[in-house]
Formats: C-alpha cells, sequence, structure tokens
C-alpha cells in the first residue's frame, strides 16, 4: 500500500484525528488538526494544528494485530 504526502492546500485530515505531519524546521512527527474555529481562533498562528508550519500530512497506518488497545491514540 503506497500513502503519499497530502499538502495542506489540496485537503485536511478530519478534526482531532492524530496524523502523520510535516512541519518547517521539524520535519516528520505525528500531531493533531483540531480544525478551523476552535477555540485560539482568531489569532491561532498555527491555523488549526497542533504545530506550527505544517506543510503536509498522512494518515497513520493501523497498529498490529492484538496491540490496537494497548496504543493511545
Amino acid at each position: 500500500m503506497e500513502t503519499k504526502w497530502i499538502s495542506v492546500e489540496d485537503a485536511l485530515p478530519e478534526s482531532g484525528k492524530k496524523v502523520l505531519l510535516y512541519c518547517k524546521p521539524i520535519g516528520i512527527t505525528t500531531g493533531y488538526y483540531w480544525g478551523k474555529g476552535h477555540k485560539y481562533e482568531p489569532s491561532d498562528p498555527c491555523n488549526g494544528w497542533c504545530l506550527m508550519n505544517v506543510t503536509h500530512w498522512m494518515p497513520l497506518v493501523e497498529p498490529p494485530d492484538g496491540l490496537k488497545d494497548v496504543i493511545q491514540k
């Protein structure tokens, strides 16, 4: 299964769902998109993300069988 990076200019993930993201200058990490209109609007420098300067994102893969309940989401 090939997963490609999605530009934040093209689409945004579901609000509150943990995703893999790329942000400058940190690089690749995990985080959340909280959505426009969350409690920090309108002066939110992160544009709805948990980090600043997010340029791309992609869904996380499902955890291995038997570990889904052990891993925090």
